[in-house]
């Protein structure tokens, strides 16, 4: 009888965690599997008498182990758990039996539970896993799957959407493969709200009519649904994962269409999908819960603001249209989620089978799970902050792309059909992270504290480091764990070992767990173990850089470093307007540093310390900057950062250079060379004072700006006239051809070499600290917003040249932009090539709302002026802004052009609309000024892209505001060339159609062309691109009908010359007879 709890097949969990190298073992029950790695290969099934079974997989994640709980403590399955653990522990499993064991209702009487390691990718080990198990008559023994195992990071979606699409969406549809093949038909299937997309960017909560809530018919599937209806689903997805659940459920529902004809019920596909949002909480013992190895929820990295391993919370977006601005969610607690899918197999049992009686016509039905009340992020975190004593430090961030404002659904139907309802809410998911406190550490802050590694620890935060439990002190149990227990401690060895190459721990501290060697033995296995297909893992080869490990112990300094960065920011922050008073002041009293000052009062002495420690005396440096500003060691003459400022701006010379030829300099005029301290005889670094010192002097310029701004009482439109007078100054005595001509015109375009790499720095500037030029992520996350929900308005947007001229997206960049969080730039520039505005691409590729926010940013200054626009895809961007319905109110003052030199690669038709030297107003504007802009500001990729995201900002705008000084100052010898081009251009025009006038005209005989026809010509060309819709369907089309027509010619023809050659020969007889 099989009655006990079985042990888990051996499984390297934290190997895989780690990276540790696994040596290839060489066994005939070895394969190769179709992922390419090892698989066992089923030698014997494994006969279940007692127990039916119930595959789970993802059954180590938070929900799946909560749910395998349940299971066992329901006493009715036994259960199968799969899982990769590529973000979970075997730990929680090993947790999970223990709790179960504690069931006393069962008695003696517990289901067993079989573990393996496996990828649902790989469709033979999962094949192998399926047929393995079997009743005493042969039959399959597993009835039902519940299916877990995903991807399911919003902001991870939009990072790797191949992945997200390999693992959702290929995983799900090899598991259902192999769930027919196996003949296991019910399926439990974990879905999410994502699906609703912006459906759910409603308001919500307490205080709201149950019609904002989100019921299931917001977003129908079917097995044959209307294909404007799916595509309308998916265009209100906002991001890659939502996208990737709603293929699965698609899949779901068409496997069930196609498999559910039979009259009997057990032999058609049956399947319930489940949405859900936020689960929270954990189970009372606080010994599992949400503990991934990358979090990305809000409740597991509370819990490790809590514990001490996180500084503080990002919150993303605090400008929602909510209670307090920040984002409201339905969270739902984990137990509660797991009694909900329990609930859901009650649909396939027989005495409450609705499938065999008709409720499910489709075999297949969806259900929400939700508490229907929504709270919003601020209220959980002080929530917790009440629960736990203490304090939990936040920080507000900008939106994430595709987030939402309100997501709430509502349960009403799975109440009614299912009997279920959520009984716990925030009260309840308080009280149990409460419980996590205090907190353990994980592993790796476990040695970088030098903690002791045989403490047991019972919370969710631990990692089994230390072997197995000692409660058991039987033989049996000794003999039964030696195996695994060895296992661990090896692998608990070779981690620190690797830890104390990357100097995380103390040389010794491994020492006191020293032991005898183990003999990794494939023999070695519990007589209880079933052999049947266990994931071993990956063989892995990386180098030591590539380990977790590693890139958690690069990823923990460069945020120090960009902490540090940060306090000191902050410290000069306070010191800056004090600082700009003194240098004004001594810049006047010096004439810009250029004479000692005549008479200079000394300030109190603040000097605490005893008068005879304290010396005094003159020094005839009066221009310096202090490189800290609490404990300064090193200053810098202003006169030296000044002459740094324009070496920079002329030629973008690195620090590290400066500094090293300045030394250099310095050192061949003193006798006394500058060692750093210490006694090693080192040459001190002056990189990172300069820097600070750099950074200060800058801090001191923008402040100049603002009080010259303030003092000369600039409006909006003084400063637009400051940065181009050409464009945005006085237009008195201007004359203008035609009244539809544009007032100002501007170029759009997207850079993507300026980006930087995410490992450099991991400072998030707020939006106050942005430079002046560049829009706000907020304004830019509005229009986004925007255009999410006029999506659907935007189906079927395919201008002829589309394919033809791509702009830069996600898909084409996956590769390069990977390690990138700051993908580029996108920028505006006025006609005479004056950067106008930039925004900062983040995390995505030219999207559309980027040119948008550009716009509306420069017509809410401009309100009674007309635009004309030039974009690559100026004619994409037309269509987009008229069929959406954005700028309405100003669409009559705003005309779209293309590039010149981009317009060429456009169709004809389109040329002939949008290409500037084709249509009136435009003059001699390109539209390329910013090519010109960004070879400009080419000397600053390299450097740019490890520096901070902040410095990456200010850098750009200190070189687009020199850039700007000098054209301003060329600007009278730029508009003679312009006039000299022009005037050139025009001469060249009239001989040539002076030469073409004195040609006759074909087309009207008896005179020559003149202008009056040209134009003629020209405008009929016109009218006929503006009133045809040519697409490349229809052009197709009518090349077929020409080619008809011409082979119906051809044969015309041919006929016709047969009838002229009897004619001739009967004429030719006729004359001879005669």
């Amino acid at each position: 009888m099989n009655k006990c709890i079985k042990p888990s097949s051996t499984a390297p969990s934290r190997s895989r965690l780690l990276g540790r190298r696994i040596k290839k073992k060489q066994s005939s029950r070895l394969g190769l599997g179709r992922s390419g790695t090892k698989q066992q290969v089923v030698k014997r099934a494994v006969v279940v008498e007692d127990w039916p079974l119930i595959l789970v997989t993802g059954a180590n994640g938070y929900i799946g182990s909560h749910v395998v709980l349940e299971l066992l403590k329901q006493g009715e399955y036994g259960v199968i758990a799969i899982d990769s653990l590529e973000n979970s522990s075997a730990e929680s499993l090993r947790r999970v039996r223990e709790l179960a064991s504690q069931e006393k209702s069962l008695g003696a009487h517990h289901p067993p539970i079989y573990h393996h390691q496996t990828d649902i990718r790989d469709r033979r080990g999962m094949l192998a896993i399926f047929q393995g198990y079997r009743q005493r008559d042969g039959r399959n023994a597993i009835r039902h799957v519940i299916h877990f195992a995903a991807l399911k990071s919003v902001e991870g979606s939009r990072l790797n959407p191949a992945g997200y699409y390999s693992t959702n969406v290929l995983g799900t549809a090899g598991l259902l493969e192999v769930m027919k093949a196996s003949g296991v038909n019910s399926l439990v299937f974990s879905s999410s709200a994502v699906v609703y997309g912006s459906r759910a960017g409603r308001p919500g909560g307490p205080g709201h009519s149950s019609t904002d809530l989100l019921a299931e018919s917001r977003c129908p599937v079917r097995a044959h649904q209307p294909e404007a209806e799916r595509q309308a689903n998916y265009a209100r997805i906002t991001n890659t994962y939502g996208k990737t659940k709603l293929m699965c459920e698609e899949l779901i529902h068409k496997l069930c269409y196609e498999h559910g004809q039979s009259t009997n019920s057990e032999e058609n596909f049956r399947a319930v999908i489940l949405r859900y949002t936020n689960p929270s909480g954990n189970d009372p013992s606080g010994r599992i819960g949400d503990s991934p190895t990358y979090p990305e929820n809000l409740m597991p990295i509370a819990a490790q603001v809590l514990q001490g391993t996180r500084e503080q919370i990002s919150i993303y977006g605090a400008d929602y249209p909510t209670r307090d601005g920040t984002g409201v969610r339905d969270f739902i607690h984990v137990q509660d989620l797991a009694k909900g899918h329990l609930a859901a197999l009650s649909a396939f049992q027989p005495k409450g089978n609705k499938f065999s009686r008709g409720m499910y016509p489709n075999n297949c039905q969806t259900y929400n799970l939700g508490t229907g009340k929504g709270a919003s992020v601020m209220e959980v975190i002080q929530a917790l902050t009440e629960a736990s004593g203490r304090p939990i430090k936040t920080t507000i961030a900008p939106r994430r792309p595709g987030d939402l404002a309100t997501v709430i659904c509502d349960p009403s139907k799975a109440e009614l059909e299912l009997g279920w309802k959520a009984e716990k809410g925030v009260l309840e998911i308080r009280q149990g992270l409460a419980r996590l406190i205090p907190p353990t550490p994980t592993l790796l802050t476990d040695m970088a504290r030098n903690a002791h590694g045989r403490n047991r620890h019972n919370t969710t935060a631990d990692f089994l480091i230390t072997g197995t439990s000692r409660r058991s002190r039987t033989q049996a149990a000794q003999i039964r764990n030696q195996a695994r227990e060895l296992e661990e401690h090896r692998a608990f060895l070779e981690e620190v070992s690797i830890a104390q190459q990357l100097g995380i721990v103390d040389a010794n501290y491994a020492q006191q767990f020293a032991g005898p060697p183990h003999e990794d033995d494939e023999q070695e296995r519990s007589q209880f173990e079933p052999l049947i297909g266990s994931y071993v893992g990956e063989d892995f080869e990386n180098d030591v850089e590539q380990l977790p490990c590693a890139a958690h112990a690069a990823y923990h300094r460069a945020r120090r470093y960009a902490e540090g960065r940060e306090r000191m920011s902050q410290r000069w922050s306070e010191l800056e307007e004090q600082v700009a008073a003194a240098f004004l002041i001594c810049q006047k009293a010096t004439k810009n540093w250029t004479s000692l000052p005549g008479t200079y009062t000394l300030p109190p002495n603040t000097c605490t310390c005893d008068p005879i420690n304290v010396q005094e005396r003159s020094m005839d440096l009066f221009d310096i900057i202090s490189s800290s500003p609490d404990v300064p060691r090193t200053a810098f003459s202003i006169r030296l950062l000044q002459f740094h400022e324009l070496l920079w701006q002329t030629a973008v010379v690195s620090t590290s250079s400066f500094v090293q030829a300045l030394s250099a300099f310095l050192e061949m005029r003193s006798d006394t060379p500058l060692y750093a301290r210490g006694g090693n005889y080192r040459k001190r670094n002056l990189r990172v004072p300069l820097s600070h010192s750099i950074d200060m002097f800058s801090r001191i310029r923008l402040i100049q700006q603002k009080i010259l701004i303030e003092g000369l009482q600039l409006s909006q439109n003084d400063q637009w006239a400051n940065q181009c007078p050409r464009c945005f100054g006085p237009n008195q005595h201007e004359v203008k051809s035609h009244p539809k001509e544009p007032d100002i015109i501007i170029a759009l375009d997207g850079n993507f070499q300026q980006r930087h790499y995410a490992y450099a720095s991991k400072d998030n500037p707020p939006e106050s600290h942005y430079p002046r030029s560049f829009v706000k992520p907020s304004k830019i996350t509005n229009v986004a917003d925007t255009l999410t929900a006029t999506d659907a308005s935007a189906v079927g947007i395919d201008p002829p040249c589309a394919d033809v001229h791509k702009a830069a997206n996600d898909a084409r960049g996956e590769t390069t932009w990977e390690k990138c969080d700051d993908n580029g730039l996108f920028a505006s520039a006025c006609r005479h090539d004056i950067p106008l505005m930039f925004a900062n691409i983040y995390k995505t590729g030219e999207k559309l709302y980027y040119p948008i926010a550009l716009v509306r940013n420069l017509l809410a200054d401009f309100p009674q002026h007309k635009v004309g626009i030039l974009y690559d895809i100026g004619c994409h961007l037309e269509r987009h802004v008229r069929r959406r319905g954005l700028l309405s109110d100003r669409l009559p003052d705003l005309i779209f052009g293309t590039s010149v030199f981009h317009a060429y690669v456009h169709e004809w038709s389109c040329q002939v609309k949008y290409n500037p030297r084709l249509n009136p107003w435009w003059g001699l504007s390109d539209g390329e000024c910013l090519e010109r802009l960004w070879a400009f500001l080419s000397p600053l990729i390299s450097t740019l892209r490890v520096s901070t995201r902040l410095h990456r900002l200010t850098s750009i705008q200190h070189r687009a505001d020199y850039y700007t000084k000098e054209l301003n100052e060329k600007a009278a010898y730029w508009l003679l060339q312009k006039l000299e081009h022009a005037n050139e251009v025009i001469s060249s025009s009239r001989q040539e159609l002076a030469e073409l006038y004195q040609r006759p005209n074909n087309y009207t005989p008896g005179s020559n062309y003149n202008s009056h026809f040209l134009e003629q010509q020209w405008s009929d060309e016109q009218a006929y691109h503006l009133h045809t819709s040519r697409t490349s369907e229809k052009q197709q089309l009518e090349l077929g009908r020409l080619l008809c027509l011409e082979e119906e010619l051809n044969k015309a023809w041919h006929s016709l010359k047969q009838t002229h050659v009897c004619q001739f020969k009967g004429n030719f007889r006729h004359n001879e007879i005669l």
